[in-house]
């Protein structure tokens, strides 16, 4: 089981809020030539960036730092800052979001005697904004802290022990302003060694802090200006010892706890879950019994399924794995769980889920040492050297007691700290980052002889092969090819295969392309004065010596001068096609007086029609203005043989009109001039 130095390196984790997309699959690790480098602390972004929290060691003179990595997505470095102070004894053990994009920065200032809690606020590239230190100061003293978290109030908790309050450890907790101002301070715990392992926010505005007794695990509730409200110590049946590790609010505003039971036994030890009520009641525990005596839970997180996820280390299942992940449901039923073999040692701290739905792990490897950062899928699969394994959970029984004093007492000081950035050296152990193509286009259902643009979405690609069956050009490479045309009426499929360093990806859309067939072909023919188009299409437009005649949307039009006309006639789908009559000689084709009478004309209330020599009935009489508009007027017939009709055009505007007179065999048309 770790000593209880490695037990300050447990603490803080930040879940960001969740959108779904392919998740990320890879393993990088950062190092400094003669330097050792121990990943501890992660963050996600907003942006999908993490921040990763690291201490470090010069070989050459085993003075200690700090370690901020910025990263993207994908693990590659964006900047990176080192901290030292004078004495060269820092180590990290909380890194926390704050206000204004800004982190907090937990730990100590020495692993030896004579240390004080560090806290420290740099802005969102790592330039510091203050640094304070808490404790005692005495020659013989430990403070030490675990983590820091933000509370409800915007204020700060520092958490961790100290031995200058009593004979042996206690828990310590100091409340400070966002300027790292002592507000309180308190110190707690059993008559045993103690330490605040863990501190969660809860629902109505306090907090409660999980304290690690190596004997038993305990959980005590304080309001905000640190009055205990209660305490609950847990121990699990048939312990010689346990550790707590980490807690987390759920869903239910129960916790659950994570951390490593041993039993009073040589049989190794095991990693547990205890999961209660927002009162601390037990509702149940489980040990975790995999493929090794020897493993432990130090970080725990609610998932976005409500289940658990565990970071797992196992020892002596394979000669390098040590890095894993158990997810269980709800109820703490086994899920899966994962080790990572690298080729080298590698040691677990914690994992968070990533806005992706995967999850990403830091730790470090060993020999040489340096951070590591494990980012898998929602299945943890990261793609490099996955490994499986059967996992049992046993239900267990635990005795519950409350017991637990409180004191208080304190000293602050500024702590100055000196900034450097050094240039980091990252590698790829393993990476898998596999590509996802996906696009659109500016249309899919064009008529022929049209050409348009497609849009690549894709994702984690750099290079790009797009086929298009039919269309001219029939193939590409650009990222967004444009003046894609097809000539010719069908349905067609298009191809684009998105490539990265490892894999490709190819998707097909079916029938993607719509082109409508041809439509109908047009002709323009003239009768006396007036043009016609074939009838048939949606929509007529009409132009005279190529501008447009505007309200000329018929098939036919009345040519009042000569010049050139040409129709685009547009058919259901939109498609359009078109004719052309040159040199056109506007003329006036009066009906024959032979035939018909219309008159007076010019008129000024009714115009009459009489037939002569036509003996069929008229189908319909229509009025229409120069640019081809049917007027609405009221047509009488005059005799019983409808011989006669009278037409009443009083309410015309003046103007130059047409007759149109339609019989089964013909159509007769005049004009007349409305005064």
């Amino acid at each position: 089981m770790k000593n209880f130095l490695i037990l300050l390196l447990i603490s803080f984790i930040f879940i960001s809020p969740l959108s779904y997309s392919q998740s990320l699959s890879f393993e990088i690790t950062y190092g400094l030539s003669n330097t050792t480098i121990q990943g501890v602390k992660l963050i996600e972004n907003s942006n999908g960036a993490f921040l990763l929290g690291c201490i470090g060691s010069l070989i050459s003179t085993g003075d200690n730092f700090l370690c901020l990595i910025n990263s993207d997505s994908t693990g590659h470095v964006n900047w990176n800052k080192f901290y030292s102070d004078t004495a060269g004894q820092l180590y990290l053990t909380g890194l926390e979001p704050a206000e204004n994009n800004s982190y907090l920065l937990s730990g100590g200032t020495s692993i030896h005697y004579n240390a004080d809690i560090f806290l420290t606020k740099v802005d969102n590239v790592g330039n510091i904004i203050w640094s304070q230190s808490y404790g005692k100061n005495s020659t013989s003293g430990y403070n030490a802290a675990n983590g820091v978290k933000v509370l409800s109030d915007g204020n700060y908790l520092v958490y961790g022990y100290t031995n200058e309050y009593g004979n042996s450890y206690d828990s310590y907790i100091i409340k400070t302003d966002t300027s790292g101002n002592t507000l309180w301070a308190k110190t707690f715990g059993s008559i045993n060694h103690n330490g605040s392992s863990d501190v969660v926010n809860t629902p109505d505005g306090n907090f409660c802090v999980l304290g690690n007794d190596s004997f038993f695990t305990s959980i005590t509730k304080f309001d905000l200006y640190g009055n205990k409200l209660w305490n609950k110590t847990y121990v699990i049946q048939s312990a010689l010892s346990q550790s707590s590790w980490s807690i987390k609010l759920c869903n239910d505003s129960g916790l659950i706890v994570a951390g490593v039971w041993d039993p009073d036994t040589n049989n190794g030890f095991y990693p547990f879950f205890l999961k209660t009520d927002n009162a601390g009641n037990v509702l149940w525990c489980k040990i975790y019994v995999g493929p090794t005596n020897a493993a432990e839970f130090f970080h725990v997180i609610e998932t976005v399924d409500h289940g658990f996820l565990a970071t797992w280390e196992p020892e002596n299942v394979c000669t390098f794995c040590r890095s894993g992940l158990v997810k269980t449901d709800s109820l703490g039923n086994l899920q899966w769980a994962n080790l990572y073999d690298l080729t080298e040692y590698n040691f677990p701290w914690n994992t968070i889920q990533t806005s992706d739905g995967g999850f990403a792990q830091i730790g470090f490897s060993i020999i040489p040492y340096k951070a590591l950062l494990i980012k898998t899928d929602s299945s943890g699969y990261s793609g490099c050297h996955d490994t499986s394994v059967i996992v049992t959970p046993m239900i267990t029984s635990v005795n519950v007691y409350d017991s637990c004093s409180v004191d208080s007492g304190f000293t602050v000081n500024l702590y100055p700290l000196i900034v450097t950035n050094p240039a980091l050296t990252s590698s790829i152990p393993c990476l898998e980052i596999l590509p996802v193509a996906t696009f659109t286009s500016t249309d899919n259902s064009i008529c022929p002889g049209s050409c348009l643009d497609f849009i690549n979405l894709s994702v984690n690609s750099n290079s790009y092969q797009w086929f298009f069956p039919g269309a001219t050009p029939g193939s590409s490479i650009s990222i967004d090819p444009q003046n894609i045309c097809y000539s010719l009426s069908g349905n067609y499929n298009v191809t684009l295969v998105s490539t990265n360093s490892f894999t490709s990806d190819t998707i097909t859309l079916t029938n993607y392309i719509t082109v409508y067939p041809y439509p109908s072909p047009q002709s323009i023919t003239q009768n006396g004065d007036t043009l016609f188009a074939i009838a048939g299409s949606a929509t007529y437009q009409w132009y005279f010596n190529g501008n447009i005649i505007n309200g000329a949307t018929n098939y036919f039009y009345v040519a009042p001068a000569s010049g050139d006309y040409n129709v685009v006639a547009t058919d259901a789908n939109g498609c359009e096609v078109e004719a052309v009559a040159f040199n056109v000689v506007a003329v006036v084709d009066a009906i024959g007086e032979e035939e018909i009478m219309i008159f007076p004309n010019p008129v000024e209330d009714k115009v009459k029609i009489q037939k002569l020599k036509v003996t069929r009935t008229a189908g319909e009489i229509s009025v229409y203005n120069v640019i081809g508009e049917k007027m609405e007027i009221e047509i009488q017939s005059r005799t019983k043989n409808n011989s006669s009709y009278e037409i009443d055009v009083h309410a015309l505007p003046a103007g130059l009109y047409y007759i149109e007179i339609a019989f089964s065999e013909k159509t007769l048309r005049s004009k007349f001039v409305k005064k």
